[in-house]
């Protein structure tokens, strides 16, 4: 059975299968965050550890998006916005080139406004729901000869 949440915790269940498995392709071959961040001067140690703490906030929007917790559902697209926003001011400043973290930033973007816009459709198809089901028992209730209301 489908509960009222099921759209708007799928957007960030993927997500977290995202940064999930990113970080575990990351993990195995390490060599790749340098190639693809330009970043040769951090240390393989730190390399890992942020891969690690991608895994682990990965584990955290899944577990947000399987029990259907809306205020962290919620907070995921302010946070994921917030990212690309600091990716872009990191931009801006040339503290960073362009590279795999502005991709990353705007996948994160992407994921946010997708999120965003499946918590502002829900309740409105939840709600359109219910009306077209008052409806339905109104107009039944019509057609035995009670009253609307």
């Amino acid at each position: 059975m489908r509960s009222e949440f099921d759209v708007e915790s799928r957007s960030v269940k993927i997500f977290g299968l995202y940064l999930m498995i990113s970080s575990l392709v990351l993990a195995l071959t390490p060599d790749l965050v340098s190639q693809v961040f330009q970043y040769t001067h951090l240390p393989i140690e730190w390399r890992l550890i942020i891969v690690f703490l991608m895994f682990v906030l990965g584990l955290f929007y899944v577990v947000a998006g399987v029990y259907k917790l809306l205020p962290l559902v919620r907070l995921t697209v302010a946070t994921r916005g917030l990212f690309f926003v600091y990716t872009m001011i990191l931009l801006y400043f040339d503290i960073i080139p362009i590279n795999g973290l502005v991709f990353m930033g705007l996948l994160d973007l992407t994921g946010a406004l997708w999120t965003a816009w499946t918590l502002y459709q829900g309740p409105r198809a939840r709600q359109s729901a219910r009306g077209r089901e008052r409806f339905a028992q109104s107009s039944q209730g019509v057609l035995r000869g009670k009253p609307l209301l």
